[in-house]
């Protein structure tokens, strides 16, 4: 135990204590300004509701089929009869979409699915030709097929095309 001037005693306890006292002061300036986080009691919520009304708003161009597609995405040679080997490219002419509309096809294959394209979501308001390509590397079944459109997960239409 030491004796310093004025007869005040440093030892160990004080020591302790004056340690204890400014790890409480760090703590309590360290949090202030930072909020408190709040759990929530299970209170029920109502289910998220999903705007579909882009969907009903956006009235996608003509849709064909086609063997290539230009700079600009629109159809180049419009076909309705492809070769096995063929990529088949699904257009919608000359859409008018509004930002955030959401669009994906899906490949039929004699009424059955085959395939979804990923889908595309618009960054802007824009008019625009909407393409996809159907690729297969072993070459397309021969029979009939379709590609329907989805708009936000809607159906909004379909185009018919064959594979001998």
């Amino acid at each position: 135990m030491q004796q310093q001037p004025g007869g005040f005693k440093l030892n160990t306890r004080t020591i302790i204590l004056i340690l204890v006292a400014l790890g409480i002061l760090f703590l309590l300036f360290r949090n202030q300004g930072q909020s408190t986080q709040v759990t929530p009691t299970a209170t029920p919520q109502p289910p998220a509701q999903v705007d579909n009304s882009s969907a009903s708003s956006v009235q996608l161009g003509q849709l064909v089929t086609a063997l290539s597609v230009d700079r600009d995405g629109c159809p180049g040679e419009v076909s309705t009869r492809f070769a096995p080997d063929d990529n088949i490219y699904v257009v919608a002419r000359e859409t008018d979409v509004t930002q955030g509309t959401a669009v994906f096809a899906r490949l039929y294959h004699e009424g059955q699915s085959v395939e979804d394209t990923d889908e595309i979501v618009a960054d802007s308001d824009m008019r625009v030709c909407i393409n996809f390509v159907f690729e297969n590397s072993q070459g397309f079944d021969t029979g009939n097929y379709e590609a329907e459109f989805f708009v936000n997960g809607n159906p909004a239409g379909s185009v018919a095309f064959t594979v001998r």
